[in-house]
């Protein structure tokens, strides 16, 4: 049997955490959470992660720093970053590549078309 991917999922908003958690788990994979991108930088120095996805509005460090930081790092640049979000303007900032961005409110079988793509 082979080893479930892993995914870290970054959003402040408790539920939407959850709900991407609960999702991504029935799925087949193998999900942690982080309430903002210092939390999730704490993450990524503990543990390694085949996706990232992150929300972009949040406090402490947003999910476009937490992208750019992720980009400067030759190991962690490796990892796709899916951005999901209620702002309007979803362009990258310099320093910052997505692979895929989902509007909030987000379709659930939208989230797991995305992660399969990326991770099969």
């Amino acid at each position: 049997m082979s080893e479930r991917r892993r995914v870290l999922a970054v959003d402040d908003e408790h539920m939407i955490a959850y709900l991407v958690k609960a999702t991504l788990e029935d799925a087949g994979y193998q999900v942690r959470t982080a309430r903002d991108g210092l939390e999730a930088l704490e993450a990524l120095a503990e543990e390694s992660f085949d996706l990232l996805i992150t929300d972009i509005m949040m406090p402490h460090l947003d999910g476009w720093e937490l992208c750019k930081k992720l980009h400067s790092d030759e190991q962690l640049a490796k990892i796709p970053v899916v951005v999901m979000s209620a702002a309007r303007d979803l362009r990258e900032p310099d320093g910052c590549r997505t692979a895929a961005k989902l509007p909030k409110p987000f379709d659930i079988d939208a989230l797991v078309r995305v992660v399969r793509q990326l991770l099969e």
